[in-house]
């Protein structure tokens, strides 16, 4: 575990053993120390040899118990959760670590913190017991025998049962038990571990019942709680077959149980749940297999994961939910004080969920506690939770005997929501009435007003009646009687709604059919309807038992029927019959009574229309039920059916219905509107669209409404044929969360129920099948008694009333209204997720570029489970690369398809859904992926499918392969992943799931962390960062005047123009350029206005090579003289051309530039004048500007990692000490004297490139080495405080990138160093303390200068800064050099110094240079002179004993897992 997730307190245990009272704390750290010499475990420590990693016992462990103290319980608690979640080092260290505390003047105890290699929670009562005993003994001057456990017992006991029998009959057990483990309901866990818990104490009152109960049961609690959870998960998830996990002891006999260590396996406990079987025959099944598992409890978690090859599953786990219970009496009392165990929790989760069931609470409460991956669960969650197992218990309380399929796990208050409250439609509608009868109701109060139009042809509402009336007399001389079907197979025009209203007004029911159907889907309808006759508008080839015509022959007859109906039959007979695809392949006929469709027009004519003139349009196969809406909520408003055909329209049919600009109201599916262009939608004068058949992607819903300017209202209703059109509505709007449209809230007079397989209502939020009741819910199917029975059952809620069970899943939000998920088969299962494919597309569709998407399941060639996806772009250019980095944005990796499809158009049912069976095959039709290519992709394509060889075993893997499509499963993922890193290349898992083909693999691979960084001008103010704040804290005389400058020498004469264009250029790409100060408040601003940097220009061709070194010394002080902070610029430059030379000079505030500034900025001026041309194109990209940098800091100061330091930096502040008696307190810089000491190449070569290898050092430990050996000689001092300079730019670490931005960024901070006689000692104390220092010191100046939380103090008299090799970005040009301290003073010779000893070291020229300054009325020239060459002296010596050294002397840091101190590194090698 520590592999996957290192540097983290995963592993910790251990807590606060809190006394209500004052112990004796020297005899308590007495009885630690005690229990550490005589606990092996707590003395283990880990080693590394030949890459595996050891246990050993160090006889020689410390034993020093810090002790603390504390005013309140509060800042107790908080110091110990801090310290419990600092990680181990784990190398060659303690795994334990105690401290005695002292809270107040009354209360003590101590802390305890293991490793879990070392201890286990059964170890903590060993330990705990034992340091009480010992403490006793202590207190009371008695004598105890403790003898020293031996902690081998465990490992010898262990290597015999790996090699006994006993192992393989445990082996064969769990396999035998597991063998299906497929088919239980494994959950993949999230690779997050960050955690949380939730505690809560059961009242005492309960918890005594709870004991009562088992014991009256003969079951433990630990099965009690078992059960709930199962229980749980089961109503929850739907599922029967559960593993969870469960820790097992794996102690036997007084001694081992008397010996700490860690000895607890994890146990898996699988659960089969009967939702027949009662709570209590669940319970005592339980308690049985528990004792069956525990007979076999020491076989080897890891070792059973590996037999069972969950990898190659995609799993990695048995469970993500674990159970324990805990009943360990601990230690009541010490010294005649209360004895309280708080236990710590370490903040990160190995396991999605752990419940723990504690039993040691004194007043005899059951305590709950929920440990959880904040990933992975929300506090709801949690609470929800805890809500069901306190439901559980009071049924299991009450009702033992309850079936487990009858447990609801629901408060009633729930139970009345879910069932009764967001159910209460009832709505008074015209029950007793047909639907041709409102339609002759409104032909009588307006005759005149249109019903149908066609074209030019329109029909009143009074021809209608007249027309419909004839249709139903002729039907009836030709036979029909009441309940006869008649089948209708035509084309849309006013005949045919004639002919539909007549047969429903002679008593019978049509069935309509589209003529688009193939012959085969015709004639089966004719068969199995059992019509009694057959309408079409063409000529019939069918073979047809009863009589068929065609309306047009008829149409003219019609005249001679008497033109006045009576009314015949009731609500309750069939209007219509339509027949939807089967599971078998045949269709099957869904009887619709009058009463229903009543019901549903009359919801539609409230919902869709507010006045007469919204007409409807007639376009879609009379056989989806769709059409359904569009010819009788017009024709019950006294609004006009709009009919149009697509024969006579050469495009797109609903296109052409939006420019028709007639009907205002169109019902369509997702699939069709997607189609819809915004020219149309923005000309079409439609107000309302209904939108049904599919799920709706919000995406979608979102154009068409701003397409259409907002003018067109969006309807999603929902409803399956069986239960008349529609029974549930949305209307959408723009603020709608999620990715697909809501389906809203039952339709007036239905109940919408979400139940589980037993039609038991699901828990609130949790996902069910969607069961729909009411007067919408039809008769059922024709001649299918076996589906009608499955399908339409008994409403077990309502008395008199049938559901229907529609196979689509949903779940209810908190406010009523419905999510669909998608159908029960469309739900797959793919490497431990459960994934909805539904959920898939609408990610697709929402994405620009996509118009339509449709995604299935598939087994590939390599026998391993994929999904496909089916893509219909509205961009052709967009490829398979982009398109997985877009998804993956969305949708997490598992959910990213392995394959894409691009097709021109997705195949479409009659009724406009998707056609899943005639998708292509994916994998012989997958698209081809393109990506930029380069010659470094190229390279890197070539490592990357050359590891892939190598990982997956095939020698023919082009980039264009699929890693899946050779055999790659999840563990063939680990290790290529592994393999690339050793080959300096970084992928994640999820980018494999993601990025499955090695071409595109090559394009999202890492070579180090990528930043996106603007390339556009900063503006406004800029923050303060420490380094600012300590400038206006030296309160300086002239605070102009204070700067760097350096001088690029040319030895050839540099052009003026070109020169003034490349300034110009610098300060277009360098914003720090154009920083000023305002001068109100003393912060920094950019300056807009500023163009370039002032450039003089002066003629140097008369002086002589001295008088020119003068001549620039005295233009560098008239640049710097000019600087004003407030009026700016604050650079400033000087062209001094001499005959055959160019000296340029830079002076800058030094608010504006540190040491490192100079040099990107002398990079860039060297690029701009050598480049073809004079622009900022061809510099490299900005990195991140100075004022992201300050926003950053100031945010990092905010940060507990800041707060952590406050300790530090307070001692290291209290322990500066001065080095020299000085004269003056101020010293200034007219009276400073500035020498340089220069090392030999040859010396300065041994330093830094050789010398560093005998303590692994960097060169500025060795010099900070020399520096301090050679002011304790001068001195005599041990203790040397020193201020150092750092660059500063990695202050912030996180996501920023500085290390081309032109700025301030310095670091100042005390270190202070410790000095030993021994070169050996000292290099490595050196070493040791200058990487103790947190952050390079970049916390020091946030604490002290921006949070001022450190108290005000004397900063050490030393300051050093070594700045490296200062001519290096001139170092390949012959023609240019560059110097730092050679245009003159660099501040006012009236400010006064900020420090008594600066020492700058630079290399250049390959001499290592010291440049030392100080104040002649502080400090004598003949002692700095002297450190200068005892610097010198000590450098000499220090690289001789180097480069003496034949091996390598190491120091803790250089292991970055271990967290020791040098003694005790040096312990473990003498």
């Amino acid at each position: 575990m520590e592999t996957f997730y290192p540097e983290t307190p995963i592993n910790h245990i251990g807590g606060i053993i809190f006394v209500n009272g004052p112990l004796q704390l020297d005899k308590l750290k007495q009885a630690i120390a005690s229990c550490i010499r005589t606990t092996e475990s707590l003395r283990l420590k880990l080693v590394e040899k030949d890459g595996e990693t050891l246990q050993y016992v160090d006889s020689n462990a410390d034993n020093h118990i810090p002790a603390y103290e504390f005013s309140t319980h509060e800042h107790m608690l908080e110091w110990a959760e801090k310290a419990f979640k600092t990680p181990f080092q784990l190398l060659e260290t303690s795994l334990a670590e105690f401290a005695v505390l002292k809270i107040g003047g009354q209360h003590s105890g101590y802390f305890i913190k293991c490793h879990h290699t070392v201890a286990d929670g059964w170890s903590m009562k060993v330990i705990i017991d034992k340091i009480s005993q010992l403490y006793t003994a202590l207190t009371q001057s008695s004598s105890i025998e403790q003898e020293a456990d031996n902690h081998s017992v465990f490992i010898d006991k262990e290597s015999k049962y790996m090699n006994s029998p006993r192992f393989k009959k445990d082996q064969q057990f769990w396999k035998e038990t597991l063998s299906d483990v497929s088919e239980s309901y494994l959950v993949q866990g999230t690779d997050q571990i960050k955690g949380h818990r939730q505690s809560h104490y059961l009242d005492r009152q309960l918890s005594e019942k709870i004991y009562e109960f088992i014991d009256t049961h003969h079951c433990s609690i630990n099965s009690l709680f078992t059960l709930g959870l199962f229980v749980y998960l089961h109503k929850k998830y739907q599922q029967k077959d559960f593993i969870i996990g469960t820790p097992v002891l794996n102690r036997s006999g007084q001694k081992e149980k008397a010996t700490s260590g860690m000895t607890v396996s994890t146990m898996p406990y699988r659960m089969k749940i009967d939702p027949q079987q009662s709570l209590l025959e669940s319970l005592i099944d339980i308690q049985k297999s528990y004792k069956a598992y525990f007979l076999h409890q020491r076989y080897p978690y890891d070792a059973l994961v590996k037999d069972l090859e969950l990898a190659k599953a995609g799993y990695d786990q048995l469970f993500q939910i674990f159970i324990n219970s805990y009943s360990t009496n601990m230690v009541q009392e010490m010294e005649g004080y209360a004895v309280e165990y708080i236990e710590l929790y370490n903040g990160f989760q190995p396991y999605g969920l752990q419940v723990a069931v504690k039993e040691w609470d004194e007043k005899g409460q059951i305590e709950l506690q929920y440990d959880y991956k904040i990933s992975d669960y929300g506090k709801e969650d949690i609470d929800f939770l805890h809500e069901r197992m306190l439901l559980f218990v009071e049924n299991i309380l009450i009702q033992p005997k309850q079936h487990i399929k009858d447990v609801l796990l629901m408060t009633e208050e729930e139970k009345q929501r879910e069932l009764y409250q967001w159910n209460d439609t009832a709505v008074r509608f015209p029950q007793k009435q047909k639907i041709h009868e409102l339609i002759t109701d409104m032909s009588k109060t307006s005759p005149d007003r249109i019903a149908l139009q066609d074209g030019s042809h329109v029909m009143t509402y009074g021809e209608l009646e007249r027309k419909t009336n004839q249709m139903a007399h002729f039907l009836q001389t030709q036979g029909l009687q009441r309940h006869d079907f008649v089948a209708v197979c035509m084309n849309h025009s006013p005949e045919l709604i004639v002919l539909l209203l007549g047969i429903l007004k002679a008593g019978g029911a049509y069935v309509p059919i589209d003529p688009e159907y193939p012959h085969e889907r015709i004639q089966f309808i004719l068969d199995d309807s059992q019509a009694k006759m057959f309408f079409t508008d063409q000529a019939s080839s069918y073979h047809f038992e009863g009589d068929t015509y065609n309306m047009y022959n008829v149409w003219d007859d019609l005249v001679q029927y008497d033109p006045v109906h009576p009314f015949i039959g009731d609500a309750e007979d069939v209007a219509y019959m339509i027949y939807t695809s089967g599971s078998t392949g045949q269709p099957k006929g869904v009887m619709i009574e009058h009463r229903s469709l009543v019901n549903y027009i009359m919801s539609a004519k409230t919902h869709y229309t507010d006045s007469a003139d919204d007409h409807f349009a007639l376009y879609s196969s009379i056989a989806f039920d769709l059409t359904v809406t569009s010819i009788y909520t017009p024709l019950v408003t006294g609004s006009t059916v709009v009919i149009y055909r697509q024969e006579d329209q050469s495009g797109f049919l609903l296109e052409h219905i939006l420019f028709d600009q007639k009907a205002k109201v169109i019902k369509l599916t997702p699939a069709h509107m997607a189609l819809l262009t915004d020219a149309a939608l923005s000309q079409s004068v439609v107000k309302r669209m209904i939108v049904g058949g599919e799920q709706l992607p919000a995406a979608l819903a979102k154009r068409i409404t701003e397409a259409s300017d907002g003018r067109i209202s969006i309807f999603n209703e929902y409803g399956p044929t069986e239960a008349t059109v529609g029974c549930m509505i949305h209307q959408f709007h723009q603020d709608d969360g999620g990715t697909s449209v809501s389906i809203g809230v039952p339709m007036p007079n239905t109940e919408i129920y979400l139940l589980d397989e037993n039609q038991q209502v699901v828990l609130p939020g949790t996902v069910g099948e969607m069961y729909i009741s009411g007067e919408g819910v039809g008769r059922g199917y024709w001649q299918r008694p076996d589906l009608q029975e499955s399908r339409f059952l008994p409403n077990p809620f309502v008395s008199h009333r049938r559901m229907y069970r529609t196979g689509d899943v949903a779940k209810r939000a908190n406010d009523g209204k419905i999510e669909y998920i998608g159908r029960i088969d469309h739900q797959i299962k793919l490497r431990g997720y459960r994934i909805e494919l539904g959920e898939i597309e609408l990610a697709l569709m929402a994405l620009d570029e996509v118009d339509k998407a449709a995604v299935i399941d598939l087994t590939d060639e390599a026998g391993e489970k994929q999904l496909a996806a089916y893509i219909e772009l509205k961009e052709k250019e967009l490829t398979t690369f982009l398109l997985r980095k877009k998804l993956s944005d969305q949708l997490p990796a598992y959910m990213v398809p392995a394959y894409f499809v691009i097709l021109d158009e997705l195949p479409l049912t009659q009724n406009g859904k998707v056609n899943r069976a005639a998708l292509p095959d994916p994998l012989l039709s997958q698209m081809e992926t393109e990506v930029e290519w380069s010659k470094e992709t190229a390279i890197i394509e070539e490592i990357i499918v050359d590891t892939a060889k190598d990982i997956l075993g095939h020698e023919k893997i082009e980039p264009a392969d699929h890693f899946y499509q050779f055999g790659g499963d999840s563990i063939k993922a680990i290790q290529f992943i592994a393999k690339l890193k050793d080959k300096g290349l970084y992928l994640k898992t999820k980018d494999i799931f993601t990025y499955p083909i090695f071409r595109e693999m090559a394009q999202v691979v890492q070579q180090e962390p990528a930043l996106h960084i603007s390339q556009e001008q900063a503006v406004g103010d800029v923050k303060s960062i420490p380094i600012v704040e300590w400038f206006w804290s030296q309160r300086l005389k002239d605070e102009h005047f204070w700067h760097q400058s350096i001088i690029v020498h040319s030895k050839k004469k540099m052009d003026e123009r070109i020169m003034q264009d490349a300034l110009k250029e610098l300060v277009i790409h360098h914003d720090g350029l154009r920083l000023k100060v305002h001068e109100m408040t003393n912060t920094l601003y950019y300056d807009d206005g500023m163009q370039h940097i002032p450039l003089m220009i002066h003629d140097f061709t008369e002086l002589s090579e001295e008088n020119v070194q003068e001549a620039l010394k005295e233009v560098g002080f008239q640049l710097k003289q000019r600087t004003h902070l407030y009026q700016g610029p604050l650079i400033q430059a000087a062209l001094c051309q001499t005959t055959a030379q160019s000296h340029l000079i830079f002076a800058a505030h030094h608010l504006l530039a540190d040491g490192m500034s100079w040099q990107i900025l002398v990079e860039d001026l060297m690029k701009l004048l050598h480049g073809e041309k004079v622009t900022a194109e061809i510099l490299p990209l900005k990195t991140h500007s100075y004022q992201t940098f300050a926003e950053r800091m100031n945010q990092y100061a905010a940060s507990g990692d800041v707060k952590e330091e406050f300790s530090y930096w307070q001692k290291e502040v209290q322990d500066i000490q001065p080095l020299y008696q000085v004269a003056t307190n101020e010293g200034y810089v007219k009276d400073e004297i500035k020498l340089t000491k220069a090392l030999s190449v040859e010396l300065t070569d041994q330093l830094i490139n050789q010398a560093n290898k005998a303590y692994q050092t960097q060169p500025h430990e060795l010099l900070i080495s020399a520096l301090t050996q050679a002011c304790y000689q001068q001195t005599n001092q041990k203790k040397i405080s020193l201020e150092l300079e750092g660059h500063g730019r990695d202050a912030v670490q996180e996501d920023i990138d500085v290390s081309r931005t032109f700025g301030w960024f310095t670091t100042m901070y005390p270190v202070n160093v410790n000095v030993s006689e021994s070169f050996s000692d000292h290099i490595r104390a050196v070493k040791e303390t200058i990487r103790e220092v947190p952050n390079k010191g970049a916390g020091y100046g946030l604490l002290s200068l921006i949070n001022r939380q450190l108290r005000d103090h004397s900063a050490p008299q030393l300051r050093f800064n070594y700045l490296g090799e200062i001519d290096q970005v001139l170092k390949q040009s012959s023609d240019y050099e560059m110097s730092y301290f050679s245009s003159g003073a660099d501040s006012s010779l009236d400010n006064q110094l900020t420090t008594v000893i600066d020492m700058v070291a630079t290399i250049k020229g390959g001499q290592l240079i010291f440049h030392l300054s100080f104040s002649e009325k502080q400090l004598s020239e003949t002692d700095m002179t002297q450190l200068l060459h005892e610097v010198e002296r000590q450098i000499e010596r220090l690289v001789r004993h180097c480069l003496e050294k034949e091996e390598v002397e190491f120091t803790p840091s250089d292991f970055e897992t271990v967290d020791m101190s040098l003694e005790e590194m040096d312990s473990l090698f003498t």
